[in-house]
């Protein structure tokens, strides 16, 4: 074998696992963030119905333009605006918390993940809120609903072809997700 054959074939083998690597920590961090989202989702479901169940009264019955009042603002608002209560309440505290667990949602640690700064700093509740609330929940959940999840879905996906394996949130906060070790 010729010198430039050897060289592309260790160069094609170094390529498959760096690609095989960023597929795992994909599938990992996918699981993890399931486990956050289902964690979220029970909380903000008991707390938007909660909500939802004290603005009925308000809202009442009658025209059309009620209708769509009592559609919108009573039971697709309280979700959204509880998702984002929830997120604060769940992710900001243990995202920022000190020491070896920060930059980890419990989800993250059972699958031993954290999000760390690119610059080596430890998540602040202002990295937390920027990344979790800012980005992923308001720029990127309202961005995918109008988009029908178009953009959520790229948000997800965008790990496999970058080449720091970054979501869109991390990019715009300055995070990546790595194994915790």
């Amino acid at each position: 074998m010729k010198d430039r054959d050897v060289h592309a074939a260790a160069t094609a083998a170094t390529a498959g696992r760096a690609v095989f690597a960023v597929a795992g920590v994909f599938g990992v961090r996918a699981a993890a963030w399931l486990i956050d989202g289902a964690i979220i989702a029970v909380l903000s479901l008991f707390l938007g119905t909660a909500v939802m169940a004290a603005l009925l009264p308000v809202a009442g019955a009658g025209s059309g333009g009620q209708l769509v009042f009592l559609i919108l603002f009573v039971t697709a608002l309280p979700f959204v605006l509880t998702n984002v209560v929830v997120t604060l309440l769940y992710a900001l505290p243990l995202m920022s918390r000190a020491g070896s667990r920060n930059g980890q949602t419990l989800g993250k640690q059972l699958l031993g993940l954290r999000v760390v700064r690119l610059d080596g700093a430890p998540i602040t509740p202002s990295t937390a809120a920027l990344r979790e609330i800012v980005w992923r929940n308001l720029l990127l959940g309202l961005g995918g609903a109008l988009t029908l999840l178009v953009v959520v879905l790229l948000d997800y996906l965008w790990p496999l072809w970058d080449g720091r394996a970054q979501t869109l949130h991390d990019k715009g906060a300055g995070t990546r997700v790595v194994r915790a070790g």
